[in-house]
């Protein structure tokens, strides 16, 4: 169901970094009418905007040259059988974490939560690449029976900081979350949420169902 509301707000949001564009332009022409100041107005703000968007453009390509350097973990699950004196033999499931990428991560910051509680807190100064590091051992009824939340807290190799989140619900396996990827720039990110409206609009009309018409 489209949420409407939400639709004209994104979409007015997405109009303020071509609102100075449309305050100029409108101003020039009250100044001085159809005229070839008015165009050269024009064609000076038009100038202005390609130059900005060549660098947000430039700007996304860095950012997408830097998404290669990104550690890769993933998480591992095995079993084994704890032993005690006195008392049978216990099966538990053991944590890992694994940078399977190219590059290191640095000032790892490991957090397993139960539930809503903390059971393990780990910090590893670097993860080399494909080097895997012991978080926990838990109970397998536990691990079963419980929600566990891995949260991976890192720098990696040009100094960002990034987290990684490894989710399990109940009876079931580990979903990955990363950091979400922000939009560099204004002016290309309104464009594109400017098309996504349009094209929102667009399929919403034709699967729009015709009502039958009624004969009297």
């Amino acid at each position: 169901m489209i949420i409407w509301k939400n639709v004209i707000k994104n979409t007015l949001k997405s109009f303020i970094p071509l609102l100075p564009a449309f305050i100029v332009v409108f101003a020039a022409f009250l100044s001085f009418g159809v005229s070839t100041n008015f165009l050269l107005v024009v064609s000076i703000t038009v100038q202005f905007y390609i130059v900005w968007a060549q660098l947000e453009v430039a700007l996304k390509q860095t950012r997408i040259h830097e998404l290669g350097y990104e550690p890769v973990f993933l998480i591992k699950v095995e079993k084994e059988v704890v032993s005690a004196m006195n008392s049978r033999s216990t099966i538990h499931v053991v944590l890992k974490i694994k940078n399977e990428g190219k590059y290191p991560a640095f000032n790892v910051l490991i957090t397993v939560m139960e539930n809503s509680n903390v059971v393990e807190h780990k910090m590893e100064s670097t993860i080399p690449p494909n080097n895997e590091i012991y978080v926990c051992s838990l109970e397998e009824n536990i691990f079963k029976t419980k929600r566990i939340h891995v949260y991976v807290l890192y720098n990696n190799i040009i100094g960002d900081h990034k987290e990684v989140w490894f989710i399990k619900n109940l009876g079931e396996s580990f979903m990955v979350l990363r950091s979400p990827l922000k939009k560099p720039g204004i002016l290309l990110s309104s464009l594109e949420d400017l098309f996504e409206t349009m094209r929102l609009i667009y399929l919403f009309k034709i699967r729009k169902p015709k009502l039958p018409s009624i004969e009297r």
